[in-house]
């Protein structure tokens, strides 16, 4: 029971992503038939249908979904018509009014075969299994659905546990990498910190130098000027000392 059912599933899931992969008609009307096939399993199994019950039920079954099927699309194609009509500027009323009355009629018919295949029905099957029958669609719905995200849960757990190994596969290989590149890291600040302390070393030579400089030319600077002022007080000793002298010869006189 089990394999034919998700095997349904998975037909029905495909249906459902029919748009998003572009399935062709044929491939879409081979799903329908796959999924006809496992409900005609099913149904077997739960109205326990006898081989007689199964081969009169089947073909009445199939006649009446395919002429529910022809009606559906006559009344598709009429109400396109209609709208088409009801969008016109001048409104053509007695085709309207024609319009109507066949989706009046195809209700009619569509209401006409179901009355006809639960007649028939009433033939084929017990009055227990014809209760079941009414309940079928209903529930098999239902197990459907109800497996569909059961699937898909299983589906999305799968996924959350790749990506989860995924995740620590890149995170170790982070890691080892990191690992490689750590000792080529060490060497680098060592050579950073070689340079800073040469950077240091350099300047702290280059302020001593400077001061040094400064020192000397303070110094010169010093030197030049006690020279001068040495010089000023020779002169002007020589000077006092001759206006002295001529004082003297002035007085002798």
């Amino acid at each position: 029971m089990r394999k034919p059912i998700i095997y349904l599933v998975s037909a029905l899931i495909l249906l459902s992503f029919q748009t998003a992969y572009s399935l062709k008609e044929e491939e879409k009307e081979n799903v329908r038939k796959q999924i006809s096939s496992v409900k005609a399993w099913q149904l077997t199994e739960d109205l326990d249908l006898s081989e007689e019950q199964a081969q009169a039920l089947f073909p009445t079954q199939k006649a009446y979904e395919d002429r529910n099927k022809e009606l559906g699309e006559q009344r598709e194609a009429i109400e396109e018509k209609l709208d088409k009509l009801l969008q016109a500027e001048e409104k053509d009323k007695d085709l309207i009014k024609e319009k109507m009355a066949r989706l009046k009629e195809i209700d009619e018919q569509t209401r006409a075969n179901k009355d006809q295949f639960q007649g028939k029905l009433a033939k084929i099957l017990t009055v227990e299994q014809q209760a079941k029958y009414q309940l079928f669609d209903k529930k098999f719905d239902t197990k459907l659905r109800r497996m569909i995200r059961e699937i898909q849960k299983e589906d999305l757990q799968v996924k959350t546990r790749e990506g989860t190994r995924s995740y620590d596969t890149s995170r170790q290989e982070i890691s080892n990498a990191g690992k490689k590149k750590q000792p080529q890291r060490s060497q680098e600040r060592r050579d950073t910190s070689e340079v800073s302390k040469s950077k240091k070393k350099s300047t702290s030579e280059d302020r001593n130098s400077s001061k040094a400089k400064s020192s000397r030319t303070k110094e010169s600077s010093g030197n030049r000027s006690s020279r001068k002022k040495e010089s000023s007080n020779r002169s002007s000793s020589r000077e006092n000392g001759s206006s002295t002298e001529k004082s003297s010869r002035s007085q002798r006189n």
